[in-house]
C-alpha cells in the first residue's frame, strides 16, 4: 500500500503575503558552525550558573575533546529547506494520510543535520538498523556524500547542545524548589534522570569521561 504524505499549507504558520522562495535567503541556517555557536552559547550559560569548578574542568576537557573532531570539518552538502522541529507531536495522521504542522522553526540545514535530529528526537531514538534503513532509503531520493559520517556527527552535536541545556534547566529547577509542589523532588529526580541520558551517550560515544558521573548534580549550583 502506498502511503501518502500531505502539508498543511504554509500559510498555516507564515503570513499569506510572504513568498517562501523569495524569503529563503532570510530563514536560520543550520550547518556544523552554527551547531557549535549554538552549543558555546549554552556551554557559557552552564559555566554562568555551576559552582563546581571539578564538574566544570571535566566537561571542558570533554567539549574541547569533541571540537577536535569538527576541526577544519565543513558540510559538502546544499542546504535545503528543513522543518526544524521534526518529531512525532508534529505529525498528525487519519487513516494513511499523515500531515505535518508546526512550522514556526523553518529553516534551511545541512540534510544530514535534520537527520541527526530526526533520529535522536523523533518518537524512541533510532537504534543502527533502523538508522540504515533510512539512510538507504532516502539515499535513493538524494545523493549525499558521506551520509552516515555526517549525520553520527551532528548526532553528537546535538548530544551536547542537549546536555548544556539540560543542565541549565536542572539549576532552574532546583531554584525552585521550595514551592510547594516541588517539595516531593519528583521533578528534580526526572531533571537528573534526564541529563544523566544525555550524559551516557556523550560517554558512550568517548566524549566525556566516566567521573562525570562522579558528581552529586543536585549540589553543583
Amino acid at each position: 500500500a502506498t502511503t501518502e504524505i500531505y502539508t498543511l499549507s504554509l500559510h498555516d504558520a507564515l503570513p499569506i503575503s510572504m513568498n517562501i522562495v523569495d524569503e529563503m535567503k532570510n530563514l536560520p541556517k543550520k550547518n556544523y558552525a552554527e551547531m557549535i555557536r549554538k552549543a558555546e552559547r549554552q556551554k557559557e550559560a552552564f559555566e554562568k550558573v555551576c559552582k563546581n569548578e571539578d564538574l566544570v574542568r571535566v566537561m571542558d576537557e570533554g567539549y574541547s575533546n569533541l571540537l577536535k573532531k569538527y576541526n577544519n570539518y565543513n558540510s559538502p552538502s546544499d542546504m535545503v529547506l528543513a522543518h526544524g522541529d521534526f518529531c512525532s507531536v508534529n505529525v498528525l495522521f487519519n487513516g494513511n494520510k499523515y500531515y505535518l504542522i508546526d512550522f514556526e522553526d523553518l529553516e534551511l540545514s545541512d540534510p544530514a543535520c535534520e537527520i541527526a535530529h530526526i533520529f535522536i528526537d523523533f518518537g524512541k531514538p533510532f537504534d543502527e538498523k533502523n538508522k540504515g534503513i533510512f539512510l538507504n532509503k532516502y539515499l535513493e531520493f538524494r545523493d549525499e556524500e558521506n551520509l552516515k559520517e555526517r549525520v553520527e556527527k551532528y548526532i553528537l552535536l546535538w548530544f551536547l547542545s542537549g546536555m548544556y541545556w539540560g543542565l541549565v534547566q536542572l539549576n532552574k529547577t532546583l531554584s525552585n524548589s521550595f514551592i510547594e509542589e516541588y517539595k516531593n523532588k519528583e521533578d528534580i529526580k526526572i531533571a537528573v534522570s534526564n541529563e544523566k541520558v544525555f550524559l551516557g551517550k556523550l560517554v558512550d560515544m568517548g566524549v566525556l569521561s566516566r567521573s562525570v558521573f562522579e558528581f552529586d548534580f543536585t549540589k553543583i549550583f
